[in-house]
């Protein structure tokens, strides 16, 4: 039955259909695909032009010209499997294929599927949602392309679609708490850094750590689990590599990313250095092939990771994904099982939190072709034979997708910097859903003339491999006085890699406060929570990749920061207050809050009072003041917390010049007034006052709520 596809319709493999979208594509003149290492092809003895690795299993080789091309696949097809590597019609985006197709039926159960495995000399190797996973086979006598086009044809299939390789790359660009303005900025005075720049993250850690219970995962490159910056670490059994050959998941050299993304995540409070956010969560790290430009993986292994994560953790971070293109990369069988797993996936079944970084390349998550004027470049991909990165565009008027970031369910984290603002290569668009604090600058920044723009901004604190165990982030220079090897950690980290291990930190901490929560729960938590007192303006105000699109919030959403900066305070707090939320290690909670809405008077240091009851004997264990205040100049502002027996805690003292409004939280972590009260043994019940006073003329303001949490023994 086979031999029938053989000569059909020759344009079959001049398209392929994704989602709908028919798309022209064109045989590379020299280069094809090879189911065989690198490896292998160097002690071949063939005479190629030149090999380049894919992944572990598959190579890219190069002909002469086109005619010495098909020669070589002609004498490689008769031991091997071997495909040539397609360019999309009028870009340079490539597509290269695996040797599997996914097939979706329109009723299924009715022997169609069998019918045309016989037909088209398929073997079956896995369902994906609601669709078939085929591999085609030497009996088949063509490749996937053609085969998947032919197969779409018969009016009992839904759809049949080539299982593309999408590579995988990592997003980052090129001690020490008190340095990590990015959980919290009270502790470092820099110009770069404003007040509300950080993600508060020490006054979550008021009412957990993190939960032994809670699995975090991060599926990465591998990550150093001998670093100091991992001691006392809860290590999950089933941590694993998915790299071909590779029994270990530690990382080798070269492999740099995945330690300070977990570093950031996941870091033990036990070490003398930095602070990770979740650290009493239970680590999962998972190790893939990526973040060298030579690892490619099909949509079907990359599920199976996924899967296999589900079944363990709670949490995953992923800090990858891919360069934008014109079309929508994934099959719709695979967005819908990726979407499946964060409603009914997790150890719990409540939904695994699939944490994906934006990506780094200033790109819209999405954006239609006739919004797209400027056309949108950045780096393209790493050249698999000078291993140098090109810069790439997609053309004006033609639509502009980034993969991951469309999938539903998934929260998409971009970039900002310490100065409030969009970082400068953070993705943005209408699937970002929160963004976190990490470093700034531009790819393109230097490369070409119309993105040069100074980049003001820090870099992360994070862990950075040890020597043979993967190339160092610039690490800094050690001190012998502190008694800890600085060189094992850089301040140079970033890229929205490092924005995302923030948000997915302060996903465990949601859910150790609350273990009940599902993922689409936890997700809208961090929406509903989140900061959105941020600049919307841009360091290179005429970014050509922007489109002139404004990043202002309007009801409730940005396109660079979606529903704002995500708040660990706020979000775990939250998350505590609703059903099955922890009580904490210290007694029972007591929440207030007002909704005054009171003028503030202008330059008058009487000012205004509110006031909150609270029941409950017994003395402060913690506390957390959440404070709303729109005002034109912050600077003029003083704000002091007043206990019920009278004693004083300074919130703010006229900080902040040149900037408006005061929202923000306050806690005994970052607040050495507030640490009194804890220390001293307060005592919680009564009425707390918060006194909110104007100092200097002109600008004016209103309180419009604050809150108050107490923990009391």
């Amino acid at each position: 039955m086979a031999k029938k596809t053989r000569g059909q319709k020759s344009d079959f493999g001049n398209f392929i259909v994704l989602n709908g979208q028919k798309i022209p594509i064109q045989e590379h003149e020299t280069d094809f695909s090879v189911h065989a290492s690198k490896r292998h092809l160097e002690q071949d003895p063939r005479d190629y032009q030149d090999v380049a690795s894919l992944s572990e299993s598959m190579a890219r080789a190069r002909g002469k010209d086109t005619r010495d091309r098909d020669s070589l696949m002609d004498s490689v097809r008769k031991e091997s499997v071997a495909h040539h590597v397609y360019l999309i019609e009028g870009t340079n985006e490539e597509l290269i294929i695996d040797d599997t197709v996914i097939l979706t039926l329109r009723n299924e159960g009715s022997g169609d599927l069998e019918k045309i495995m016989d037909d088209f000399a398929l073997e079956y190797v896995r369902a994906m949602a609601n669709a078939h996973v085929l591999r085609v086979t030497t009996a088949t006598g063509q490749n996937p392309i053609k085969t998947a086009n032919q197969v779409a044809e018969r009016p009992e299939v839904e759809s049949c679609v080539p299982d593309i390789m999408q590579q995988v790359r990592y997003h980052q660009l090129p001690i020490l708490f008190p340095q990590q303005w990015y959980l919290t900025a009270d502790l470092l005075n820099h110009p770069s850094v404003r007040a509300n720049a950080s993600s508060e993250v020490p006054e979550a850690w008021s009412i957990t750590t993190g939960s032994p219970d809670i699995v975090l995962s991060v599926i990465d490159d591998g990550c150093d689990m001998g670093h100091p910056a991992f001691a006392g670490t809860r290590v999950h059994p089933d941590a694993r590599s998915f790299v071909a050959g590779d029994l270990s998941e530690a990382p080798e050299f070269g492999d740099f990313h995945g330690t300070p993304v977990a570093s950031i995540a996941i870091g033990s409070h036990n070490n003398q250095a930095m602070r990770g956010i979740a650290p009493g969560c239970t680590f999962l790290p998972i190790q893939i092939p990526f973040g060298r430009g030579e690892s490619f993986v099909s949509n079907t292994s990359m599920l199976e990771v996924f899967e296999f994560v589900s079944a363990r953790a709670d949490v995953v971070n992923c800090s990858f994904g891919f360069p934008p293109s014109t079309f929508q990369r994934f099959p719709s069988a695979f967005r819908l099982a990726m979407t499946q797993l964060t409603q009914t996936g997790g150890r719990r079944g409540n939904g695994l939190v699939i944490v994906f970084s934006a990506g780094n390349d200033d790109s819209p998550t999405f954006l239609a072709a006739n919004e797209n004027i400027n056309g949108v470049r950045f780096l393209g991909r790493r050249n698999s034979f000078t291993g140098q990165f090109d810069i790439d565009e997609i053309p004006r008027n033609r639509d502009v997708f980034t993969a991951y970031p469309m999938i539903p369910g998934l929260v998409i984290v971009a970039a900002m910097s310490s100065t409030t603002r969009k970082s400068g290569y953070s993705n943005w668009g209408p699937h970002i859903t929160v963004a976190a604090p990490s470093s700034n600058g531009h790819e393109l920044n230097g490369r070409v003339t119309t993105f040069t723009a100074p980049q003001r901004g820090l870099g992360q604190i994070a862990a950075s491999n040890r020597p043979g165990q993967g190339s160092g982030s610039n690490p800094l220079t050690d001190d012998p006085s502190t008694g800890i090897d600085e060189r094992l950690y850089t301040a140079s980290f970033g890229g929205t890699s490092g924005a995302a291990p923030v948000v997915a930190g302060i996903c465990g901490l949601m859910l150790s406060a609350n273990p009940t929560l599902s993922a689409t729960q936890v997700r809208q938590i961090l929406e509903a929570t989140a900061d959105t007192d941020l600049d919307t303006g841009l360091d290179l105000p005429d970014d050509p990749n922007v489109q002139g699109i404004s990043g202002a919030f309007v009801n409730g959403r940005s396109p660079f920061y979606g529903a704002g900066k995500a708040n660990a305070a706020r979000a775990v707090t939250r998350a505590q207050s609703l059903p099955g939320g922890i009580a904490g290690t210290g007694g029972g909670t007591r929440h207030g809050t007002a909704n005054p809405g009171i003028a503030i008077p202008d330059r008058d240091p009487q000012g205004i009072v509110s006031h909150i009851e609270l029941t409950g004997d017994g003395p402060v264990r913690a506390i957390l003041v959440d404070v709303d205040i729109t005002h034109t100049y912050r600077g003029d502002l003083r704000v002091n917390l007043v206990s019920p027996d009278g004693f004083v805690a300074e919130l703010h003292r006229m900080q902040g010049s040149f900037r408006d409004d005061l929202k923000r939280a306050y806690s005994a972590a970052t607040n050495g007034d507030l640490a009194n009260f804890v220390t001293s043994g307060v005592d919680g019940k009564g009425r707390w006052t918060l006194h909110v006073s104007d100092n200097l003329q002109r600008d004016t303001g209103t309180l419009n709520s604050w809150s108050i949490d107490l923990r009391q023994s």
